[in-house]
């Protein structure tokens, strides 16, 4: 038998039919534990310690085999019970049946030679019908535990076709069980998904037994939306190790696909801060080169122009006594203007040197920036009519009063229009407009003449850097240096903005009072 020792219960008020039962049950079982019991308050006792099994009469002295069941399902026990009787009562058997009787023998001879096949067979059915609701609980209990997961988890067979599905599954895909059981996991990945989708279609089987594996997927719901997710699944092993099938995980990482993104921007945005300062940082190092550069520049252009100026002063007081003892009619008479011009030059040259590296604002004085305008713009009508020239101003009706050194900012404004004269081609028009800007007064000076390049322009305001080939003072490369560093003695500063083929506009802002401190700005800006 497949249990080695059974515990009955017999329940019968006749001892003859207790001693036959027990004859048989003893020769059949071994070492039968048999206890007995005749009326109704012996059998709640004995019921107190459960028998495997209950063999019970239909007819007991002040209860029936009926009233036994129904003790029974009072007290929740699930003891399985045979019922003897002596007829074959089929009203009786249906009540009994419906009641849970798990058999009904008659009271024979042959009937209870046949009793202990007949309690095998019950207890084998009680064996199995215990483990069907134990695996049924089982079964509930991890649904209930998939189910409060935040994840969402479905199992496969081998093949990789769909065997459970959760209700965690049914509310993240939208599918119901009937709807996928049977069908390839597949079914919930995005076919569009490309490279992913071809890491999650090859079949499962083909897949390493035992090990944990996971890869990112596309995943597709019932009404065609989708979701990235993180799936993982390890393959599925009964009691004696053999492969079921699969366990597959599903967790959906929206979330964390934004968090990395929203952090890929940031990183991105951080390298471009770090590039910005970088090309600050470099750009104020080589201002600083410059600088520096220009300083020692100065220093030795300052000294030469102060042993220039010595021999210079005597070279001219000596050429005023000559030019008087020279008559006009002689053949020399020409070379006076031009050597004296010529000394002019030269001294109007030092004179720039001494301005360019030592750029001392003169004394401020209140004054209309649009009439110093107007005057700068007469004492160049003939070189822009010379040129073929026109000088349109455009200036506010409202004069702009001025608190600076009249004498610089004229120099300033007569240099820019000078510079655009000489990068205008003929026909050309020259704009100079003048307005407020909060504390400052802006002028601005636009040619259209053949611009200046990228390379160019942070050299323009470096002392003798030019790109003008003819002579005069032009040609040296001063005007714009002596220029930016007046305009940064008053608290201002120029900026050009250029392109080659499309002209130059130089902005000049100085503060409307010197009284203002000094603000540091850019000395070039495109």
């Amino acid at each position: 038998m497949s249990i080695p020792q059974i515990s009955f219960l017999l329940v019968d008020d006749d001892r003859a039919d207790r001693g036959l039962v027990k004859r048989y049950l003893t020769k059949e079982f071994q070492d039968p534990i048999i206890r007995e019991a005749e009326t109704r308050e012996q059998f709640l006792q004995e019921i107190q310690n459960p028998p495997n099994i209950i063999i019970s009469d239909y007819l007991l002295r002040g209860f029936t085999g009926l009233e036994v069941l129904e003790i029974l399902k009072q007290k929740n026990l699930e003891t399985p019970v045979i019922l003897l009787t002596g007829t074959g009562n089929e009203e009786i058997a249906i009540e009994a049946m419906k009641m849970g009787v798990a058999d009904y023998v008659i009271k024979t001879i042959e009937h209870i030679k046949r009793l202990p096949a007949t309690v095998d067979q019950v207890l084998r059915l009680n064996k199995i019908e215990f483990e069907r609701r134990h695996a049924k609980e089982e079964l509930l209990l991890s649904d209930q535990i998939l189910n409060s997961m935040p994840d969402t988890v479905l199992l496969t067979d081998l093949d990789g076709e769909i065997v459970r599905w959760t209700g965690s599954a049914e509310v993240t895909f939208g599918f119901r069980s009937q709807e996928v059981i049977g069908e390839s996991h597949t079914i919930i990945l995005d076919p569009a998904d490309g490279p992913l989708d071809s890491l999650a279609s090859p079949p499962l089987s083909s897949l390493p037994h035992g090990l944990v594996q996971q890869f990112e997927a596309k995943c597709r719901k019932k009404d065609g939306s989708t979701f990235p997710a993180e799936v993982t699944y390890r393959t599925l092993f009964d009691k004696v190790g053999k492969a079921l099938g699969w366990v597959m995980v599903y967790r959906d990482i929206t979330e964390r696909k934004k968090m990395e993104e929203i952090l890929r921007e940031h990183t991105t945005h951080l390298g471009l801060l770090v590039d910005q300062r970088t090309q600050k940082i470099e750009e104020l190092q080589r201002q600083k080169s410059a600088m520096e550069k220009i300083a020692a520049t100065g220093q030795m252009a300052a000294r030469v122009a102060h042993e220039i100026n010595n021999p210079l002063a005597g070279i001219k007081n000596a050429f005023t006594l000559i030019r008087s003892e020279i008559p006009k009619d002689s053949k020399y008479a020409s070379y006076v203007d031009l050597i004296k011009k010529e000394i002019d030059r030269i001294a109007a040259i030092i004179q720039q040197m001494y301005k360019t590296y030592s750029p001392k604002a003169g004394k401020p004085n209140q004054f209309d920036l649009s009439g110093a305008l107007s005057d700068v713009c007469r004492l160049l009508s003939s070189k822009s009519k010379q040129n073929h020239l026109e000088i349109e101003t455009s200036v506010p009706k409202t004069p702009i009063l001025v608190y600076q050194p009249e004498g610089e900012v004229n120099q300033i404004l007569y240099n820019l229009i000078l510079n655009a004269i000489q990068a205008s081609h003929s026909g050309d028009k020259i704009r100079v407009t003048v307005r407020k800007y909060e504390d400052d007064a802006i002028v601005e000076v636009a040619d259209t003449g053949e611009g200046i390049s990228q390379e160019i322009q942070s050299k323009i305001f470096d002392p003798f850097f030019t790109t003008k080939k003819s002579g005069g003072q032009g040609g040296l490369g001063l005007g714009l240096a002596v220029s930016q560093n007046l305009a940064q003695a008053m608290g201002g500063a120029i900026t050009v903005a250029s392109a080659v083929n499309q002209g130059a506009t130089f902005t000049f802002s100085i503060p409307i009072s010197c009284n203002d401190e000094p603000r540091p700005k850019e000395t070039a800006n495109v």
